[in-house]
């Protein structure tokens, strides 16, 4: 071993299943809902962050338009992340990260 670290992380995923496969290699999960509405989504993510413990949990809020690892969003079912309820979202969840849709696109 050459003592190099090495993070192992699940993008973009809204499985339960496959992250639920992964977790004891998992160092950090990109736990997608942005398909949910607001209200499924954080409830589907805290479940994620409470499965989760030790692994740093990333959420999504809104829907970037574009195209990453072979997900596809059109750019008219694109959805702005809404500021008024990030907080809400953060505190209920209690995800790490949060990736949020402020214009940018996937693949640009």
């Amino acid at each position: 071993e050459d003592g190099v670290p090495l993070l192992v992380a699940l993008d973009h995923c809204g499985d339960d299943a496959a992250i639920d496969a992964h977790l004891s290699m998992l160092d950090h999960v990109m736990a997608d809902g942005s398909h949910l509405d607001f209200s499924d989504n954080m409830s589907w993510t805290a479940s994620v962050v409470r499965r989760t413990p030790g692994v740093s949990v990333e959420a999504e809020l809104g829907k970037l338009a574009g195209e990453e690892d072979g997900l596809a969003v059109a750019e008219r079912d694109a959805k702005m992340t809404d500021p008024d309820v990030v907080a809400e979202f953060v505190e209920t969840t209690g995800v790490h990260a949060l990736a949020v849709t402020v214009g940018n696109v996937h693949g640009a």
